[in-house]
């Protein structure tokens, strides 16, 4: 986990700044996704949102897999249920 806060962290100071903040891990099963509470720091409310981060190195075969979900997931919208607000390949 401290692996891949310190590439997004990197990949941050090279680029724009990463608007979310990252919060506690959510534990699920058998997903290639690992899931964060977060929130929008560039808002003045902070609006709660969820994080959804892949780690290449360790799942190189499915890559693909993760790249095809999203942009699956780009064109979904469900107004009131969900929303992808942002993607950052690092």
């Amino acid at each position: 986990m401290d692996f891949l806060k310190s590439a997004v962290a990197s990949a941050i100071s090279k680029g724009p700044p990463f608007p979310y903040t990252f919060g506690d891990q959510v534990d699920i099963d058998q997903s290639i996704w690992k899931l964060y509470n977060g929130t929008k720091r560039l808002q003045e409310n902070g609006s709660n949102c969820s994080i959804f981060s892949f780690d290449v190195p360790a799942n190189k075969s499915l890559l693909p897999l993760a790249k095809n979900a999203v942009r699956k997931l780009r064109t979904l919208r469900h107004p009131g249920v969900i929303k992808v607000l942002d993607t950052v390949e690092v």
